[in-house]
C-alpha cells in the first residue's frame, strides 16, 4: 500500500474514491424465452433486483485538513448492496440475448442458450439446462477534490476502465407452470485501470479480478409477472498491483415483468 502525505491548512474533511461494484447475482434460469425474433414472435421480460456483491475500491484520496492529504491505493474489497435493471429478449426459440445494467458496476451483454427441456413460454415441468456467456464496459470519471492551501491549490482527478467477460450455467425442474428450482454456477474475469492525477507521480493502479460464485434460486410466478429468490456463496480474488481475496454468502430477490 503506497500513502501519500501532504499537510495542509484547512480541516475540510472531504474524501473521494475510485471503485466499482461486481454483483454476486445473475437472475439466469434454465428456460429461454423459446420464440424466434424473425419470425415475429417478441417475448422478453424486465427486471429490477437488488442484492449482495463486491465494492473494488482502486484508490482514495483523504482531505483532513490541518491532517493533510492521505492518497491510498490500497486495501480494496469490500462487501456491499446494489440495485440492478436487467432486459432480455428472445431470438430464437433456444437463444435469448440479455443486457444487465447494476449501480456503479460495467454493463453486460449476455447470450443465453437452452440445451436441455421445454422452453419458457411452453411452462412445462422437467428438468431444464443452460449455458450463457458475455462481455461489457464501464468507463467513467468518478470526480474530483481540489485541497486548497493559503499559497496553493491541488485538484485531484480520477478515472476507471473496466472490461469484464463471465461465463455461467444453470440447471433447474420446473415443478408446474408457477415454479421452478434452479442451481447457477458463474465464472467472470474484471480486468480494470484507475487513474488518479494530482500527484507527483500520477497515480495507477491496475487489477484482474477474478469472480467465481454459486447460487440457488426459486423462480415462481404466473405468465406475466415472476419473482426470483437466491442465496448463495461468491468469491473475488484480484491479481495485479493488489493481491486480495474475498469470500461472501449473498442473498438476493429480483422482480420480472414479462412480455
Amino acid at each position: 500500500m503506497t500513502k501519500i502525505l501532504l499537510i495542509l491548512l484547512f480541516l475540510s474533511g472531504c474524501a473521494t474514491d475510485i471503485d466499482y461494484k461486481i454483483p454476486a447475482h445473475r437472475f439466469v434460469d434454465p428456460e429461454t424465452r423459446g420464440t424466434a425474433l424473425f419470425a415475429g414472435e417478441a417475448s422478453g421480460f424486465a427486471q429490477i433486483s437488488y442484492q449482495t456483491g463486491h465494492k473494488i475500491t482502486m484508490t482514495e484520496v483523504y482531505d483532513f485538513g490541518v491532517f493533510g492529504t492521505t492518497v491510498d491505493d490500497g486495501q480494496a474489497l469490500s462487501r456491499t448492496t446494489n440495485m440492478g435493471l436487467q432486459a432480455g429478449l428472445g431470438i430464437l426459440p433456444m437463444f435469448d440475448v440479455h443486457i444487465r445494467d447494476n449501480g456503479d458496476s460495467p454493463t453486460m451483454l449476455i447470450g443465453k442458450i437452452q440445451l436441455l427441456g421445454a422452453y419458457g413460454k411452453e411452462r412445462k415441468e422437467g428438468v431444464k439446462f443452460a449455458l450463457w456467456g458475455g462481455a461489457g464496459s464501464m468507463e467513467e470519471d468518478v470526480g474530483t477534490l481540489t485541497v486548497t492551501n493559503s499559497s496553493s491549490s491541488n485538484t485531484y482527478a480520477g478515472k476507471i476502465e473496466v472490461t469484464p467477460w463471465e461465463v455461467g450455467s444453470s440447471l433447474g425442474y420446473r415443478f408446474d407452470s408457477f415454479s421452478m428450482l434452479y442451481l447457477n454456477g458463474v465464472y467472470a474475469r474484471y480486468p480494470s485501470t484507475s487513474t488518479l492525477t494530482g500527484t507527483t507521480p500520477t497515480v495507477i493502479v491496475k487489477g484482474d479480478a477474478k469472480f467465481e460464485a454459486i447460487a440457488l434460486g426459486f423462480k415462481f410466478g404466473g405468465g406475466d409477472v415472476s419473482c426470483h429468490l437466491e442465496v448463495g456463496a461468491s468469491r473475488v480474488s484480484w491479481d495485479g498491483d493488489i493481491k486480495i481475496e474475498q469470500e461472501i454468502g449473498t442473498g438476493a430477490i429480483a422482480l420480472s415483468l414479462e412480455i
